[in-house]
């Protein structure tokens, strides 16, 4: 159906009596308006065809975008209200909403779904944050336990319920005795009471560890490991079987001397010295006395070609050696 405007354009056909649009703005009755009994008709004209236009232009507009006919009957109310119901019409359709592939004009919403085109408020935000802090709180079952310890409180793990160390682990500390961590103690074979801390914890080693690292009882006490042999630390070596100490030792040296038929030697050199003979040596066929130097005897002495000391051993570092027990 055809929806009625009653606001037409005046003056609009190619051959209308109107002035032309340069001469319109030169006139001064444009800033003054027209003199009594003088209103030329072509400049009435222009006038009215400007402002019916523009009348007739916004009058289609409401009438197309409120579906209703527009009246000329003087009613301003009514005519302002076709203009809002077609503004607003005008605003939803060219604005689209939006949605996850397009902008557009977002509702907002305070409640929980699964919509792709609904904006939440930052309430309903907090809302869902502290209803997951609250379910966070509570998630963890106070009937589980971590290695036999209740998960009713907060809890201390040690590097035993992780599994980073076990009871009876052997290593040198870099550490000073005085700065050893919980649960570890100097293998030097100090003794503690089978009814202490330390020494159940001894105790419940393994036979076979107990034996291969000298852990005895004696009535009741019982000895940490001892890895200072002769007072002297033992270095950690890969075997088989653990806890075995070998003592020390170092390849075997040979060698040999030669001397003359008088019994002295004629030569010695690197750790082999000569104790020179008192006695002069005529050489054979002369009667002369030799100029040679003779030796009485030789003695053998590493350190006059190799640094030396009371024990073999590389060039080293001392750290600790520790048990650790977890206790």
């Amino acid at each position: 159906m055809s929806l009625k405007n009653d606001f037409k354009a005046f003056s609009i056909s190619n051959n209308a009596n109107v002035v032309s649009q340069e001469r319109y703005e030169e006139s001064k009755d444009l800033l003054t308006g027209f003199p009594p009994n003088d209103v030329p008709t072509h400049l009435l004209n222009k006038i009215l065809r400007q402002s019916s236009t523009i009348a007739s232009v916004v009058a289609n507009f409401i009438a197309e975008q409120s579906g209703d006919d527009v009246l000329d009957n003087g009613d301003i109310a009514k005519l302002t209200e076709q203009l809002n119901k077609a503004l607003e019409q005008k605003s939803t359709t060219k604005v689209p909403d939006a949605s996850l592939t397009q902008k557009g004009v977002v509702q907002l919403t305070d409640v929980v779904g699964n919509s792709d085109t609904l904006a939440v408020t930052q309430k309903l935000v907090q809302e869902i944050i502290n209803s997951l802090r609250e379910n966070i709180n509570v998630k963890v079952p106070n009937t589980r336990k971590i290695n036999g310890k209740m998960l009713t409180e907060d809890i201390v793990l040690s590097a035993i319920d992780i599994g980073a160390k076990r009871p009876g682990d052997i290593y040198l500390s870099a550490h000073p005795a005085s700065d050893l961590a919980k649960g570890e103690y100097i293998a030097d074979g100090t003794i503690h009471t089978i009814d202490s801390t330390v020494g159940r914890a001894l105790n419940n080693l393994s036979d076979a560890y107990k034996a291969a690292w000298g852990i005895k009882q004696n009535g009741d006490k019982i000895n940490l490991p001892n890895l200072f042999a002769d007072g002297r630390g033992v270095f950690m070596r890969a075997g088989l079987t653990p806890g075995v100490i070998q003592g020390d030792a170092i390849r075997n040296i040979t060698g040999n001397v030669g001397w003359r038929s008088h019994g002295l030697f004629t030569r010695v050199s690197g750790a082999f010295y000569g104790v020179k003979c008192n006695t002069n040596i005529v050489v054979a066929g002369t009667v002369d006395n030799s100029q040679h130097s003779y030796s009485a005897y030789v003695t053998f002495d590493a350190s006059t070609v190799v640094p030396t000391a009371n024990e073999n051993r590389p060039l080293n570092v001392s750290m600790i050696p520790v048990i650790y027990l977890g206790v």
